[in-house]
């Protein structure tokens, strides 16, 4: 099992526990740096790493196109496998993504590119067909069948907490204790009629950290994979940023990376 790299010294300890920057619940803020952005059509992906803590992110944006349609990649791919799917072969792989990998057949096909600890520019995606078109319904109605049965099932096995709130949410949070720990959380959120906001914790020595605070601009769907390294305690809030609209979000938990 992995280790997260300086997470005992970031530990509330005499004077610097004033240093450390928490939120509007005294969770720890957990400070990222991008790896790399894949812009694709009507979305894009986000790899960002957490380099005092260790472990990966990766972010998911479908942005509805003029009909209202979502454009979605395979949700199920770990990020290794998601960044190789949509770039070319000649595109080079950030470290810390390999770093997190434990698939042999996705390194192997990761080995034949060079790799570097970060991509600066945006790199055009190659989505091709791997790129699909879902239903424009999801908003509509207290409950929405498309979003039933779109986005509630989840096919990998590796999840063994899920959570799926298919109605008008002003705030949910999905928690998993210390007798369900895992490796990875992954967010599924959206928002309608109004911006939303997705958050994820993880608790190390009886202290809550945030990797994850995202807004979420209504009618866009945001799906958030974080993946420590480490077995850990978890939960996940999605909740709305006004007074009117609502939100609808998936909370899904795995013992091992997705």
């Amino acid at each position: 099992m992995k280790t997260l790299p300086l997470m005992a010294a970031l530990l509330f300890t005499g004077a610097c526990a004033s240093e450390i920057e928490t939120d509007e619940d005294g969770a720890v803020v957990v400070e990222q740096e991008p790896l790399a952005t894949v812009t694709l059509p009507h979305g894009e992906l986000r790899f960002v790493v957490f380099p005092e803590h260790g472990g990966t992110g990766m972010l998911t944006i479908s942005r509805p196109d003029k009909y209202g349609q979502h454009h979605v990649i395979d949700e199920e791919l770990s990020p290794l496998a998601a960044y190789l799917a949509y770039t070319s072969p000649d595109v080079a792989v950030p470290r810390a993504l390999l770093a997190m990998e434990r698939a042999e057949d996705v390194l192997a096909r990761a080995a034949q590119r060079p790799a570097v600890d970060a991509v600066a520019e945006p790199i055009a995606g190659t989505a091709g067909e791997a790129l699909y078109t879902t239903n424009a319904q999801y908003c509509q109605g207290v409950t929405s069948a498309a979003y039933a049965d779109e986005i509630c099932p989840l096919d990998d096995a590796s999840a063994y907490e899920s959570f799926c709130h298919n109605g008008t949410w002003h705030s949910v949070t999905d928690h998993v204790g210390s007798n369900n720990k895992g490796e990875t959380g992954r967010s599924r959120t959206l928002a309608c009629g109004a911006n939303g906001r997705v958050r994820q914790y993880y608790k190390f020595w009886g202290v809550w950290y945030k990797p994850i605070d995202e807004s979420v601009p209504s009618g866009e769907r945001r799906t958030w994979t974080h993946t420590s390294g480490l077995e850990l305690e978890r939960k996940i809030t999605h909740s709305r940023q006004a007074d009117s609209g609502f939100v609808r979000g998936t909370s899904d938990f795995s013992r091992s990376p997705f």
